[in-house]
């Protein structure tokens, strides 16, 4: 009679084979900091930008705030009219009659010669400020096509000045370059605020 090896049980022979061994892997002991970025130059660079814009800003509108004064005639360039004023005037410069917004004076204009002298203002209109008060064209006086020489004027009203004609072109050159030293400016400014804070919100991080 045959014999028959006894059964193995798993945990005392060798089938079935158990699981293969498992390795273990344990974290190392610490802890991990991410590492710090470099500071960002974007708030420097835009505020190192924008301060030379504004101080040309600065320099550019005390220009603009000079030529501005000699839009409108100086007080030197300025004759009163009292009584019989006598003015001279050159062929290539004239001059104008200014009286205060809403007058209606009546004056006489006397040229050099017997010729009555044409006083119209040739659809021009010239308004500036005096002593804190508007002044208007309401004559002409001498001119091209008219001799030149000394003119008498004379007027039924005080207030009235005689004085060169205001420099329209000045006026127009005086706005754009008002209009352009806004905007320098005021691009200038924002780079500078805007660079500020990128800057001290990038220090904030950091710390």
């Amino acid at each position: 009679m045959s014999t028959q090896p006894p059964y193995a049980s798993p945990s005392e022979g060798q089938w079935p084979p158990g699981p293969p061994p498992r390795g273990q892997w344990s974290a190392p002991t610490g802890s991990w900091q991410q590492p710090l970025r470099p500071p960002s130059r974007v708030g420097p660079i835009l505020a190192v930008v924008g301060a030379p814009m504004v101080v040309a800003a600065v320099v550019l509108g005390l220009f603009v705030g000079r030529g501005m004064l000699g839009i409108v005639p100086s007080p030197a360039d300025i004759t009163p009219v009292s009584g019989e004023t006598v003015v001279r005037v050159d062929e290539a410069a004239p001059l104008y009659l200014y009286a205060p917004v809403g007058r209606m004076p009546t004056c006489d204009i006397v040229g050099p010669t017997a010729e009555v002298p044409d006083i119209s203002l040739g659809g021009v209109s010239y308004t500036f400020p005096l002593e804190n008060q508007s002044y208007e064209a309401v004559a002409r006086i001498g001119g091209p096509g008219q001799p030149e020489g000394e003119y008498t004027v004379t007027c039924d009203q005080p207030g009235l000045v005689v004085a060169p004609p205001v420099d329209l072109r000045g006026i127009f050159v005086a706005v754009g370059g008002l209009l352009g030293v806004t905007a320098l400016g005021g691009t200038g400014f924002v780079l500078v605020v805007v660079g500020l804070i990128l800057w001290l919100l990038g220090r904030r991080r950091r710390t």
